[in-house]
């Protein structure tokens, strides 16, 4: 395979049912608060998780979606799943 078609196809939308099944509830929660805006302390309190579990959490889908800085989590779930973690609500 040539490189651009590497490219092309790592670029290519996946397909959102497949992708959804590779996250927990509790990790699409996770994304959800993330993409509004809150602090590891307040994802933690509005979970009622310890702030070390609420990393854990963002570790794990940091290793899902290849390795992206915390805040870029809900982009790249959304690239990559085609869902909107921005209109979710919890």
């Amino acid at each position: 395979m040539a490189r651009s078609d590497r490219m092309a196809v790592a670029e290519s939308p996946r397909d959102p049912e497949a992708r959804n099944d590779n996250f927990t509830g509790r990790q699409l929660e996770v994304i959800s608060l993330i993409a509004a805006g809150r602090s590891n302390r307040e994802i933690a309190a509005e979970l009622g998780i310890s702030v070390r579990t609420v990393r854990a959490h963002s570790d794990a889908l940091r290793m899902k979606l290849g390795l992206v800085p915390r805040r870029r989590i809900p982009l790249e779930y959304r690239r990559q799943t085609g869902r909107d973690p921005f209109l979710s609500s919890t």
